[in-house]
């Protein structure tokens, strides 16, 4: 099942990506009619988005953060495992445990604090200075859901290596310490 939540959240993060980009080819289309119109001497028209830049970095940490349960769970994040290569056994497996809660450490810490980001700007009713006003409060929320998610894939991770397993590529649980 959390597989499963985790993937919705990548095709969630894959359409925020799709959004960028439908928006910058629409803001593309406009630069290039408004070209063509002074081209041949005619006034331009307001062919623009109002705010793209504000709302594709929205976009953007809504697809980074969403994304990040899924790579965890697939196991397709950036690892420095110079030590653990040469590690077996309880040295393989306690080296992997410590790695394992000092990142659920750091994702708990950064998704307590982003919790708190978006329950003040609920409050105080914090928006954007761009032209289009967007309520901060939603494109944190988005972060945090997806820290929120990082969090239990990272819980998942933690357990399944207490009990002497790994999460590999595909999903299922190996045995460590071979």
């Amino acid at each position: 099942m959390l597989r499963r939540i985790y993937g919705w959240a990548a095709v969630a993060a894959a359409l925020c990506l799709v959004a960028i980009l439908v928006l910058v080819c629409i803001e593309i289309s406009g630069r290039v009619f408004n070209g063509i119109r002074i081209a041949m001497g005619m006034d331009t028209v307001n062919a623009t988005v109002p705010s793209l830049a504000e709302i594709c970095g929205y976009l953007l940490a809504a697809a980074t953060f969403l994304a990040l349960a899924d790579t965890m769970a697939r196991g397709v994040h950036i690892r420095v495992s110079l030590v653990l290569e040469h590690l077996r056994g309880r040295a393989r497996l306690a080296c992997e445990l410590l790695a394992s809660l000092a990142a659920l450490g750091a994702a708990l810490s950064c998704a307590w604090g982003m919790g708190r980001l978006v329950l003040k700007s609920w409050h105080f009713g914090d928006v954007s200075a761009g032209l289009v006003p967007v309520p901060l409060a939603l494109p944190q929320a988005v972060m945090f859901l997806g820290l929120g998610l990082l969090c239990v894939s990272l819980l998942d991770r933690t357990i399944a290596i207490a009990c002497g397993r790994a999460a590999g590529v595909s999903g299922a649980a190996e045995p460590m310490g071979e």
